[in-house]
């Protein structure tokens, strides 16, 4: 589900559906504890929280 939330953000450049793409994905990574995923994931959910506020 993240995934393709990922894939339409990719096309509608829509900073919440980024957001929401990389917290299933963060979700996901994390049950299967890939922490370095997860770390950069982590990252990438900062920076569109922060371009949607900013």
């Amino acid at each position: 589900m993240g995934a393709g939330f990922l894939i339409a953000a990719q096309w509608t450049l829509e900073p919440r559906l980024y957001i929401l793409g990389f917290i299933c994905v963060m979700i996901q990574t994390a049950s299967r504890k890939q922490w370095n995923l997860v770390a950069l994931n982590l990252n990438g959910l900062i920076a569109w929280i922060k371009h949607l506020i900013v």
